[in-house]
């Protein structure tokens, strides 16, 4: 059988090399080999190549067999190392052996090269299987350590016949003495357990002494620092042939913080219990088909049933026949997703027969291995619905009386129109029949300038009413033709003469809004862009500006007229507010047009300075037709 082998050859005649490998060759060994023949190179081969053998001669000028040994063991290499030389005197062939060559060979001996390499190759893999064998026992003993450590683990063993204890390291860390100064006996041990906890130790440990058998107790230990630690202990008895006792051994594991976790854990455990049965809420647990597994004592004020009543039955018998099915429903739902599920409200029978309106919410824990149920809490709401009910009616009286107010509202400002219209044709009557007289044409004059006062009042008012009883009635508008018939509507004011008016579309100019509420503010903001010009301006201008993007509606209403104060800015917008001292209107147009904009989702602002004019600019949410796309952040800015 061809044997496979990887070769280091120190050696300075190639010839000699290669006639090795020839006998080799002819004993079945497949080689792959290299030669060296300076310390250089050998270097390098150690470091870059596995090698199983290395073959060297004994002197090589400048470089001998020792040299090379001492490289390969700088290395850490354990590879077996066979001298082949021509002539080699016996004693120093004992001095190489004895420093690490593991055989020789003479060169006109060859034949027995192979059999030299075979064992030499096995007792190295026989010192590689022992050494890694050490190593992993070195390894484990180490990991023993650190998991005894970790675990705060330590063990013992006591021999009897002569009283002495032998402790692990860890063991005295446990107890917090050292092991030079502590006194190994049993006695010893015992003045370590807490005083409460001696006699019953000592107890077990003697019986079991007495019995022959293991044991498993858990006691305290006081530190030489006074400080108290719990331990867990386990030990078990050896025997003679005879059968007496002559070791007991065991380990100690240090469960103090478990201990303080426990002892938290029953601490949260009391609370939340003493919690439960002190709220006024009930806490019901359910199992899958609704029968109470748990119920807390508070049901007794509540319903008036002891929690023992209700463990075991079906919490469904409890709800009211009417409202059986929304509640089976909702506990159905709640059993497809664990966590919380939306709260209900039913009526729950009391134990004297009558019903109470209740409010529940269900908690799915049923995968949740310590409670693995559904945790219903509920709540006595009857009070909270009655006060809900009163709210209703007081809202739908409210609602009824705003609603009779919109309408005197609305129907007293339309029948005050009408003999207002009446009056303003008597007075162009009387001017037709006393053109001549200057004075009664004055007070005609007068006469119809508060008339058309009271006739912006009333429409405010009708503008108002309809703002606050109607609900947006959403179209498609084009921007343009409604902007061109408002612009040209306001021309026929006498304020108008002179002004130049302006409209811009940017890109598109159809949107959607409510075609009633658009118009009106539009209308509102151009009559106030005419009515407060500056009479000495001779380039009067008023410019509308509209413009869509993809979420925005923007609408700009510009003039150069006289401007409003910095200190009046935040105050335009509010009721009955005349910003100017010839403002003769109502003072609700700007207070109606930021009603409509609210009602339109928008936000209207404004941007003024005294001596150059004003803009209002109105901000839409842009609608597109039964989709609604609104960016709050940018209608707000």
């Amino acid at each position: 059988m061809n044997t496979f082998i990887q070769i280091l050859f120190i050696e300075d005649s190639e010839s000699d090399a290669d006639l090795i490998v020839r006998e080799l060759a002819r004993a079945e060994f497949h080689i792959k080999s290299f030669r060296v023949d300076n310390a250089e190179s050998l270097k390098n081969a150690l470091q870059t190549g596995e090698w199983d053998l290395v073959i060297s001669d004994y002197n090589i000028p400048g470089f001998g067999a020792m040299d090379a040994l001492r490289i390969i063991h700088e290395h850490g290499k354990d590879i077996p190392f066979i001298l082949v030389s021509g002539q080699i005197g016996e004693e120093e062939a004992v001095n190489l052996m004895k420093n690490g060559v593991n055989d020789y060979v003479m060169k006109d001996k060859l034949a027995r090269l192979p059999m030299a390499i075979r064992r030499e190759i096995k007792d190295a893999a026989v010192r590689a299987e022992r050494n890694n064998a050490l190593e992993r026992l070195r390894e484990n003993s180490v990991l023993m350590k650190q998991a005894q450590k970790l675990a705060n683990l330590g063990y013992w063993f006591w021999d009897v016949r002569v009283n002495t204890v032998t402790w692990s390291d860890e063991l005295y860390a446990i107890y917090g003495v050292e092991g030079n100064s502590f006194k190994a006996t049993f006695e010893g041990y015992l003045s370590l357990i807490h005083i409460d906890d001696r006699r019953r130790v000592e107890s077990i440990i003697i019986n079991a002494l007495k019995d022959k058998e293991s044991f498993e107790f858990e006691e305290r230990i006081v530190r030489p620092n006074g400080e108290i630690r719990y331990l867990k202990s386990w030990g078990a008895v050896r025997t003679n042939e005879y059968g007496m006792p002559i070791k007991m051994y065991g380990a100690c594991l240090d469960i103090t913080e478990s201990k303080k976790v426990m002892e938290a854990l029953q601490n949260n455990e009391t609370r939340f219990r003493s919690l439960v049965e002190n709220i006024g809420d009930i806490i019901s647990l359910l199992d899958v088909n609704g029968t109470v597994v748990y119920e807390s004592e508070s049901i007794k004020n509540m319903l008036g049933y002891d929690a023992s009543e209700l463990l075991g039955q079906n919490i469904f018998m409890f709800v009211h026949p009417d409202d059986t099915r929304q509640v089976t429903s909702a506990f159905s739902n709640a059993l497809l997703k664990a966590g919380i599920a939306p709260s209900i409200q039913f009526r729950m029978r009391m134990k004297n027969g009558d019903y109470k309106f209740v409010e529940s919410t269900g908690n799915n824990q049923l995968n949740n291995p310590a409670i693995r149920a559904v945790i219903v809490t509920t709540r006595d709401i009857s009070e909270r619905r009655k006060v809900e009910e009163a709210i209703r009616q007081k809202n739908l009286e409210l609602e009824k009386t705003n609603n009779e107010i919109d309408q005197f509202v609305y129907s007293t400002s339309h029948d005050l129109r009408a003999p207002l219209l009446s009056v303003l044709g008597l007075i162009d009557l009387c001017e037709d029949l006393n053109k001549g007289n200057e004075e009664l044409v004055n007070l005609y004059d007068m006469m119809k300038t508060s008339i058309y006062r009271i006739d912006e009042v009333i429409k405010s008012i009708i503008d108002y009413s309809r703002n606050s009883r109607l609900e947006n009635q959403i179209e498609e508008i084009n921007a343009r033709t409604a902007l061109d018939a408002l612009i040209e509507n306001v021309k026929y004011m006498s304020a108008s003469k002179g002004i130049d008016f302006e409209l811009k579309i940017i890109d598109d100019s159809i949107f959607a809004a409510d075609r009633m509420r658009f118009t009106t503010i539009i209308n509102n903001l151009l009559t106030n862009a005419i009515k407060f010009q500056r009479e000495n301006e001779p380039n009067k201008k008023v410019s509308v500006r509209f413009e869509n993007t993809d979420s925005l509606t923007i609408i700009e209403v510009e003039d150069n007229g006289e401007g409003i104060p910095s200190e009046k800015i935040d105050d335009v917008f509010k009721m009955f507010f005349r910003y100017s001292t010839r403002s003769i209107g109502s003072g609700l147009g700007l207070y109606i047009c930021k009603e409509m904009v609210n009602k339109l989702n928008g936000n209207i602002s404004v941007q003024s300075k005294v001596g150059e004019g004003t803009v209002f600019k109105v901000v839409l949410p842009r609608i597109y037709l039964n989709k609604h796309v609104l960016n709050e952040e940018d209608i707000t800015n």
